[in-house]
């Protein structure tokens, strides 16, 4: 690929992505709930440097996509999930658990 890499260098950007995302730690982080929290709970996530991540947000974890399968807002209080690679911390429900969470992976 060096080659192609130097005849060819913008176009290669996508497959350097590719690879960087096969190499690295998936991170997937789910928020479920309402209110200011979870608004809390999102502008952190878009203010923090999280490479290879997926955030998947719902107001109540009914949703028919995978990543909410058992994650739920319990009693109206915002819950986040953060998992690496498949493995999960317990729900963070506030922003400074969420910040802590985010700082062991």
């Amino acid at each position: 690929m060096s080659g192609q890499t130097t005849q060819y260098p913008s176009a290669m950007m996508s497959a350097v992505m590719a690879l960087d995302y096969y190499l690295n730690d998936k991170i997937e982080i789910v928020v479920v709930g309402q209110g200011d929290e979870r608004d809390r709970m999102i502008a952190h996530l878009w203010t923090s440097y999280l490479p290879n991540r997926i955030i998947a947000v719902s107001d109540h974890g009914r949703d028919r996509l995978p990543l909410f399968e058992e994650r739920a807002s319990v009693d109206g209080v915002t819950r986040a999930y953060v998992c690496r690679n498949s493995v999960c911390h317990l729900p963070a429900t506030t922003v400074d658990e969420l910040r802590d969470h985010l700082s062991r992976i």
